[in-house]
């Protein structure tokens, strides 16, 4: 779901500001640099979004607030927002897309259909073998020691992984036959805790459900945890609530503590006359192995670390998109627009959160307006 853009520093005084800088070309495959572990301050409280020329659609924000990444909607290339130089560095490559950034602006995608790391600028391919499909990185650990993702083997099989700070990639394993009641032929790592210690993604189902999987650290490996297992009904006998127990549009909290994913209750199959249940958005907490769904909410995007979700519903005539928030120990969704009011934000239609970062105070989100689609940081 991005040169040119303007900040509200105050919420209030409005400042155009010209940047931009010249596409980059993919570098060639080499080692990727030591972890960063230089601190980096927060960007200035205010409001940040950016123009028409850029047409940013980003999906995720820098712990700090300094860093946004996604694409440009209209040439569908890798896009990475520095919002404290007011610059955007889009990368040549097609159909390509940035998924997660640190703080120090180390990001990671997929470019040309592989695995990309990006560092000081320049982008270069994960570590791959020569006969695979293809390969995405969906997120980074603070420190940029951990990337997480997936590959396409020859046989176009999914095979959830990590990459090191160096691009060496490790596959992770997968749960037991044993453990889950349901066939799978592959997993999917999209996101990854601030320390690296928990990393979350889904398995490939044979109804392309998605359940939810975790993987632990472990030493100097990772175990994986199928926590769909108590929840997914795969076949209508096992007497598990859902047939949805996670999907792709899921988020893991910075401390690891928290999960979204999208749930759907079960139904009868002999009883045609009862309507299907609909997908609703669901919070769960990895510690206490508490769930809890929202009724009128499809999505939530970002979760902080007290458990403030955000995310939205989607019309189905239209659709336009509303925005929610689900704060922490809260069970009733507030709109979006009531609790980040701002005037710029009104002009916008189908106003969508995207990221939240981990202290709750940087909110990232994307919206459409006559002339296109935009990108918007809040800093609190």
């Amino acid at each position: 779901m991005k040169k040119f853009l303007f900040a509200i520093m105050a919420f209030a005084a409005v400042t155009f500001v010209s940047c931009g800088k010249e596409p980059n070309e993919p570098q060639p495959d080499q080692p990727g640099d030591n972890p960063d572990t230089t601190t980096v301050e927060d960007l200035a409280a205010g409001f940040y979004m950016s123009a028409a020329s850029e047409q940013l659609q980003c999906e995720a924000v820098s712990e700090n607030g300094v860093w946004a990444v996604g694409k440009n909607f209209d040439a569908n290339v890798a896009a990475l927002w520095n919002l404290s130089t007011n610059e955007v560095i889009t990368f040549d490559g097609e159909g390509g897309a940035l998924h997660a950034v640190t703080s120090r602006g180390v990001a990671v995608g997929d470019n040309n259909g592989f695995a990309v790391v990006v560092r000081d600028g320049k982008m270069t391919t994960l570590q791959g073998n020569a006969n695979e499909a293809g390969s995405s990185a969906y997120g980074i650990s603070e420190d940029g020691k951990v990337i997480v993702g997936f590959y396409f083997d020859e046989a176009w099989q999914t095979k959830a992984c990590i990459w090191d700070a160096n691009g060496n990639r490790t596959e992770l394993p997968l749960p037991a036959a044993a453990d889950v009641p349901f066939d799978f032929s592959g997993a999917e790592a999209r996101w990854i805790s601030a320390d690296g210690s928990v990393i979350a993604g889904f398995l490939m189902d044979d109804f392309s459900t998605w359940p939810a999987v975790i993987w632990r650290k472990s030493g100097s490996s990772y175990v994986c945890d199928p926590i769909c297992k108590d929840y997914f009904e795969a076949n209508y006998q096992e007497g598990k609530p859902y047939m949805q127990f996670g999907t792709d549009a899921m988020a893991l909290s910075k401390n690891g503590e928290w999960l979204t994913l999208v749930t759907q209750a079960e139904y009868d199959p002999d009883n045609w006359d009862v309507p299907a249940p609909v997908s609703k958005a669901a919070r769960f907490n990895l510690k206490s192995k508490t769930l809890e769904v929202f009724e009128g909410v499809d999505y939530l995007f970002g979760i902080a670390n007290d458990g403030t979700a955000l995310g939205c519903t989607t019309d189905m005539m239209s659709g336009d998109r509303q925005g929610f928030v689900v704060k922490a120990n809260e069970s009733t969704p507030t709109p979006f627009l009531n609790v980040y009011t701002n005037e710029e934000l009104t002009t916008l239609a189908s106003v969508t959160p995207s990221a939240i970062n981990g202290k709750g105070n940087v909110v990232l989100g994307v919206g459409f307006g006559d002339d296109g689609m935009f990108s918007f940081v809040i800093v609190k």
